[in-house]
């Protein structure tokens, strides 16, 4: 997971993901804890300054198709 527009790494966590296969996520964030969750496998992390900011989400060196995404808001 990296901030300040993919220039700081603030954790990683390796998975290996199947080509060709869909796989389910959610994020959650709360004030300054961000939770992702894909499939059976979460990282947990703490970011100060990013309630009310956008989250992006990208594949690095690979394709991604995200579909059906929604956002949900107190």
């Amino acid at each position: 997971m990296q901030f300040n527009e993919g220039s700081t790494l603030i954790t990683e966590t390796d998975v290996q993901l199947e080509a060709g296969k869909e796989y389910a996520f959610t994020y959650i964030q709360e004030g300054s804890v961000g939770i992702f969750y894909l499939d059976d496998v979460s990282l947990t992390v703490r970011v100060y300054g990013v309630s009310g900011k956008p989250i992006r989400l990208y594949a690095e060196t690979n394709t991604v198709t995200f579909t059906d995404l929604r956002e949900y808001t107190k």
